[in-house]
């Protein structure tokens, strides 16, 4: 039986986007007809959430993998001496890629740790400190399982680059590939590696029927503009507890959220 093949094509693409649909890990809510947005890290809010995490576990998780680290072997011509992953998303996906780049990389293979949200007894990074294979001034590569507006990715990166190592690319499964984000990591000097973008996977919802075409339009406007987005359905949200008779509309904003997104 042929080895599969993990060179990222559009067909690919198309297939993994898919696979991704029928998982039910993409959320989308109709925030126009009164749904609550989510709540990003960044603090922004948007009508759709991918949360990649959740594939650890499913066999379509190894392909994305794979695909991945094939697109950093192809984009990357420095050599990586060390993989790290965001907390918590990109932990597993960083290891698992420093994995598939052992044939790669250096004899001694690639290590693999990740950086913390915060600082535990001033320490940021998790997994090689002190290790001898790991010297500074040596290359390595950021891993996340979705970048969208990028304030994980740039407070990591600034982390490493403190702590005297150079990277200049973040990688990940779900680009959202938003304007302000893009703006953000450019001002850094990063370079996203991805497999995939929101908007492919709203082409693809759209495609299958998943989600009425107006639901979906809805998210291409805060692709288009995320922060105006933001702003305006931030401004309704707290406009609307406070015509419900909430006493205390900014607290009670932050509750109406299920979850925070990354």
């Amino acid at each position: 039986m042929p080895r599969k093949s993990y060179v990222w094509s559009a067909e690919n693409c198309g297939q993994i986007t898919a696979g991704i649909l029928k998982t039910g890990v993409i959320h989308i809510r109709d925030v126009d007809a009164g749904e609550s947005p989510f709540l990003y890290t960044s603090r922004y809010v948007g009508p759709v959430y991918g949360d990649i995490k959740e594939l650890v576990s499913l066999p379509i998780f190894a392909d994305l993998v794979a695909f991945l680290a094939n697109k950093v072997k192809k984009e990357l011509s420095c050599p990586i001496q060390f993989v790290m992953g965001t907390e918590t998303g990109g932990i597993v996906p960083a290891r698992k890629v420093a994995e598939k780049l052992l044939p790669f990389t250096s004899k001694n293979g690639v290590l693999a740790g990740y950086v913390r949200k915060k600082a535990k007894d001033n320490e940021w990074l998790v997994g090689i400190t002190g290790n001898p294979r790991i010297q500074k001034g040596d290359w390595c590569v950021l891993v996340d399982e979705s970048v969208n507006f990028g304030t994980t990715s740039v407070q990591s990166v600034r982390v490493l680059r403190e702590a005297g190592y150079r990277i200049t690319h973040v990688a990940c499964f779900l680009w959202y590939e938003n304007p302000r984000g893009i703006e953000a990591l450019k001002r850094e000097g990063i370079e996203v590696i991805y497999l995939f973008t929101m908007a492919q996977l709203l082409d693809k919802a759209q495609e299958q029927g998943l989600y009425p075409v107006k639901v979906i339009d809805q998210c291409r406007k805060f692709l288009r503009d995320p922060v105006g987005w933001s702003e305006k359905h931030q401004t309704l949200q707290r406009s609307r507890l406070i015509v419900l008779g909430e006493e205390d509309g900014p607290a009670l904003f932050q509750k109406v959220f299920l979850h925070t997104a990354m």
